[in-house]
């Protein structure tokens, strides 16, 4: 069909009525999914409209002099304009473009793009389920918080399970967790996962009920928006079970207080991060409150030490301690000789630190003598963390099992020996923010009470 050709206002009967789908040309219908080629804007009597259907692989282009015409691409683009009636749509439907013709709509955002931080966004006004395939397969695990006020009668009430629609607390614990399995059909660019464990507790106060979810996933995504969910829906059927006794009710302070895994590794909510009062006493990773705690890293390389090669593990070490937790970081190169490695591991323990971490001499090379070099320092070995770095990196490559890593106390501090590469090292540390919480608690003569994520210990 012809960009020019005309269309008679004849053909489209008293008020240019056109069927569904359907558009007429010089008196000729055109099937399903056509559009209608126009030499001039439409006016109010015809009837025409917004073109919007378009078949398969059609999309509306300017022809000459500014004359819409059919030409095989995309979807309607900015400079595709259709005409609705009484005037033109600048920019596309509705005002909004829709992306250019022929666009992929798996490319990355443009370097034009105003959302270049929001990879869900690749143009103005379109969307796309962001593709996690070149990610790493890790162990995911968030845990989210969340609080419903109400009416100390309503909570008393709640507590017992006399409300009027029976258990208020066991039907939120079940809702929460059947929220955190549907996440992907509640929130439209959440990827859907299958997880490895779900929990959702509530503990009723005097006036309200804190609500707490951790969400174990094995893949290639977060899990935070599953915890996320699992609170607010959780919060959510609080209140419908006890609005019977307060209208007042309302669900406060939801929010993602630690996740562990991906390549952003570990977070932990700072206290008072949340710019909201704390549900609880905050989980610190050091039990003396407003006492900030201090790591140290001692890379293991005769060649750093020597000048030879640039030390590029340290750098990647300081940024992974930090990220889980410690205020402050310290380091520094030393040769694999074992008096080298203690003198440089007692002085960080001399100096405070509450977390030392050695990388390089774990393998079984002759001059990987790093385990052999910590032995003597330990109070109590920690096996079971050394084999949680080794299946960390398991993850990534099977000759991790080659890895001599080892772990124990030293006092009320942490020493571990990490494997030398910058990857594997920043993997290990990953790896430590499951249990390094709880580990230097204790360490300080914490209890064995709940933790953030978990259970009694």
């Amino acid at each position: 069909m012809s960009p020019q050709t005309q269309l008679p206002l004849a053909a489209l009967g008293s008020r240019g009525a056109v069927g569904p789908l359907e558009a007429v040309v010089a008196g000729t219908a055109v099937g399903p999914g056509s559009v209608v080629a126009v030499a001039g804007a439409a006016g109010p009597e015809t009837g025409i409209g917004l073109v919007a259907a378009t078949g398969p692989g059609m999309a509306l282009s300017p022809g000459p002099a500014g004359d819409p015409s059919i030409t095989p691409g995309g979807v309607t683009g900015p400079a595709d304009v259709t005409r609705p009636r009484g005037g033109a749509v600048p920019g596309g439907v509705g005002g909004r473009s829709l992306g250019p013709a022929g666009a992929d709509p798996w490319a990355a955002p443009g370097a034009g793009s105003d959302r270049a931080d929001a990879p869900e966004a690749d143009a103005p006004g379109r969307v796309r389920l962001v593709d996690v395939a070149d990610k790493a397969v890790t162990e995911r695990r968030a845990t989210a918080r969340g609080r419903v006020d109400c009416a100390a009668a309503a909570a008393k009430r709640l507590a017992a399970g006399t409300l009027p629609k029976g258990d208020g607390l066991a039907v939120a614990k079940v809702a929460g967790l059947m929220a955190a399995k549907r996440t992907a059909d509640l929130i439209p660019l959440c990827h859907p996962l299958g997880l490895d464990g779900a929990a959702v507790e509530l503990t009723v106060g005097e006036s309200g009920v804190e609500i707490e979810a951790t969400i174990r996933s094995t893949g290639r995504t977060g899990v935070e928006l599953e915890a996320l969910t699992a609170v607010a829906v959780a919060g959510l059927t609080v209140i419908d079970m006890i609005k019977a006794v307060d209208r007042s009710a309302r669900l406060t302070q939801v929010r993602v207080v630690a996740k562990s895994g991906g390549r952003s590794g570990s977070w932990v909510e700072p206290p008072g991060g949340s710019g909201l009062a704390p549900l609880s006493p905050p989980q610190r990773s050091d039990p003396a409150v407003g006492r900030p705690w201090a790591a140290g890293y001692v890379v293991v390389s005769d060649r750093c030490a020597s000048g030879r090669t640039v030390d590029r593990t340290g750098p990647v070490l300081a940024a992974a301690l930090e990220r889980v937790g410690a205020d402050s970081v310290v380091g520094t190169v030393v040769a694999d000789e074992p008096t080298a490695i203690r003198g440089a591991v007692r002085a960080w323990l001399a100096a405070g630190l509450r977390l030392v971490v050695t990388s390089g001499g774990t393998g079984v090379g002759p001059r990987d003598v790093t385990p052999e070099a910590l032995a003597p320092l330990f109070d109590k070995a920690l096996p079971g963390v050394a084999e949680l770095i080794r299946e960390r990196g398991r993850r990534s490559t099977g000759l991790a099992v080659l890895g001599r890593s080892v772990a124990g106390v030293v006092g009320q501090a942490v020493l571990v020996a990490l494997p030398g590469s910058p990857a594997a090292a920043a993997d290990g540390v990953a790896a430590l923010a499951e249990v390094l919480p709880h580990l230097l608690d204790q360490l300080a003569g914490g209890d064995h009470g709940h933790v953030p994520g978990g259970g009694p210990a």
